[in-house]
């Protein structure tokens, strides 16, 4: 009997611990899932800044965008100046026929022969006033660009001797006293000259050359004249060269800037004792209207 009674409480107590230790497996099953852990937010840390660029030698690189470059802005700025130009009016060459008339300063001068003076020097033997009047022809080789300029001109020169006297005396008086000398020239010249501009300039560059036939040249010292052409002292054909600037002020007027260089010698060495290669040049300004 009491082996029956042992047996129940035996099978009695083991079905109660396998209930207590599943009600307890439940309870921390029901805990874990109530009281779940709280998870902490990662602190974010701060971005770490990149190292800069650098050369194999340790110098810094730094990159510079196409629109900030010079050579970009420069590309720009000429874009925009040919805009601007193909925008601007064509100032065309034309035909044209009208007179001209220039004033200006005449310069003769020598070099001193080495032969007669320690120093061999440049000086000035005649100066003053020089005009010009004729017509002139502008003959247009394109449209804008390239024309010819031509024409015939009559020339009067009236000039005074300056005082050095006691670098020269002449073959032809014996007094070397020129104080009162003076000289008068006149003559006939064709300039040739290639007239250069841009297609909207109303502004061209000239530059060529000009022949002049003598047609008088007459020194006076003191009353005594000598025609220095027919004496055989003046070369027969002058060549000089020119070059300077012409201005349109509108269709027909036009003001122009030259100087002239004569190239080859004006006298012979024979009328001046001491002084070689005597030549002149020429500053001028002038004005012309195309009559058509």
């Amino acid at each position: 009997m009491k082996r029956y009674i042992i047996g129940i409480l035996l099978t009695t107590a083991f079905a109660f611990a396998q209930d207590a230790s599943t009600d307890s497996a439940s309870s921390s099953t029901s805990s874990a899932t109530v009281k779940e852990p709280v998870e902490q937010t990662a602190i974010e840390e701060p971005v770490e800044q990149a190292a800069p660029e650098r050369t194999p030698e340790g110098y810094r690189i730094i990159r510079i965008s196409t629109e900030e470059t010079k050579v970009y802005k420069d590309s720009v700025a000429e874009v925009k100046k040919a805009e601007e130009e193909a925008k601007r009016e064509t100032v065309p060459f034309k035909f044209s026929l009208g007179p001209t008339a220039t004033l200006g300063y005449r310069s003769i001068s020598g070099i001193s022969d080495l032969n007669y003076y320690s120093v061999d020097s440049v000086f000035t033997i005649f100066s003053g006033l020089s005009s010009q009047i004729g017509l002139a022809v502008l003959i247009p080789l394109n449209e804008c660009n390239f024309a010819i300029r031509t024409g015939a001109l009559f020339g009067y020169t009236s000039l005074i001797a300056h005082n050095y006297t006691q670098y020269y005396r002449s073959t032809l008086y014996e007094d070397d006293d020129w104080s009162d000398a003076s000289l008068t020239q006149m003559r006939i010249s064709i300039p040739l000259l290639l007239a250069m501009k841009t297609r909207v300039s109303t502004a061209m560059f000239e530059l060529g050359a000009q022949v002049s036939f003598p047609i008088v040249d007459e020194m006076s010292n003191y009353g005594k004249k000598t025609d220095l052409i027919d004496e055989g002292f003046r070369a027969s054909v002058d060549v000089s060269l020119l070059f300077g600037i012409e201005i349109f002020v509108t269709k027909r007027l036009s003001i122009s800037a030259l100087l002239e260089i004569q190239l080859n010698d004006t006298y012979n060495n024979d009328i001046f004792i001491g002084v070689n290669d005597v030549s002149y040049f020429d500053i001028k300004v002038g004005a012309t209207y195309a009559v058509f």
